[in-house]
């Protein structure tokens, strides 16, 4: 497929910020692509988690576009990428294969928040030689419960996953305009920077079928949870070769508590899970960032920034 680009601006502070859209062909999948930076320099790229989009992740590597040709990747049924209903986790690293390939990346840097990091270590698994480091922010799910579940619980889990499945639509918020987009992402979002607010807020909506505009990501995308499993992860974690940062939000608990409390409602349990997780890599280091939670590159964004930069940078003066 042939490769098309636009430019855009961002206003950040007082720096202009360009950067360009491609779209690419991924796993029988149009995906989008964006692309900013030196290109003079290191490739890195940029995955997302659900629900969110390739700009998404700027508030995390912002500090890094000098020495950086920084690409971001709108996952499948994501951003401006194609919304094809098959989302399974072997897809999107197919996926990512197919846009590092097109983009003819030979050494580069993965940074991914949430489900990506499911993709990204994958990747940095199969694919040792191409990855030279991996930051991971929040990124290999829930801790494990701390006791079995039974089989009562595991039904009553089945029963949720399946009426998520048929209930897609009822999830399909419609929005009046991009102004009341942005409001609800700045509230939702208070202690991002307005610039970045507005920036990731009118890129993740596109027309409404009923009128207005929506969220544009594919509420089906919840599927792809039941594709793989975080036991599957840490079992080629050790393949990684490269070495490795582990980013945590001093309130990361709280994510999982909001989803299940009867299962996440440990904090020694959940530090011990962190310090089980960074074992399984064989160069890592691990960084908390106080105050903030899941998106802690949206609560925390210039402390992300810092911890990105000296693991990126470890020679500059930050």
């Amino acid at each position: 497929m042939a490769i098309k680009k636009r430019l855009y601006y961002f206003v950040a502070g007082t720096d202009m910020i360009e950067f360009k859209r491609r779209q690419l062909a991924g796993a029988n999948c149009e995906l989008s692509v964006v692309e900013m930076g030196d290109p003079a320099k290191p490739a890195l790229l940029l995955l997302h988690g659900t629900h969110d989009h390739a700009l998404g992740m700027l508030p995390a590597v912002a500090n890094l576009l000098q020495d950086f040709h920084i690409f971001g990747l709108d996952l499948r049924g994501h951003g401006r990428s194609e919304k094809p209903g098959n989302y399974s986790i072997f897809a999107m690293v197919a996926d990512l294969r197919a846009v590092i390939n097109a983009l003819e990346l030979q050494e580069l840097v993965l940074v991914a928040h949430s489900l990506s990091g499911h993709i990204a270590i994958r990747y940095a698994a199969a694919y040792p030689q191409q990855i030279m480091r991996l930051v991971l922010m929040d990124a290999m799910g829930p801790p494990r419960p701390q006791r079995e579940l039974g089989g009562r619980q595991l039904a009553a889990s089945l029963r949720r996953a399946v009426d998520s499945a048929l209930d897609t639509r009822s999830r399909v918020r419609q929005l009046k305009d991009v102004a009341q987009a942005v409001d609800r992402f700045q509230r939702n979002n208070p202690d991002l920077d307005p610039e970045f607010s507005r920036l990731i807020a009118e890129n993740a909506v596109e027309p409404h079928e009923d009128g207005g505009l929506r969220w544009c990501f594919d509420p089906a995308i919840d599927l792809i949870f039941q594709t793989y499993s975080e036991v599957e992860t840490e079992q080629v974690a050790s393949q990684v070769r490269c070495p490795v940062l582990l980013v945590g939000g001093e309130l990361g608990l709280e994510f999982w508590r909001n989803l299940a409390p009867e299962v996440f409602n440990d904090e020694d349990w959940y530090e011990q899970e962190w310090q089980r997780r960074q074992a399984l890599f064989s160069d890592v280091q691990r960084v908390v960032i106080a105050g903030a939670g899941h998106m802690l590159h949206y609560d925390q964004a210039a402390a992300v920034q810092r911890e990105l930069a000296g693991f990126l940078l470890p020679t500059k003066l930050m």
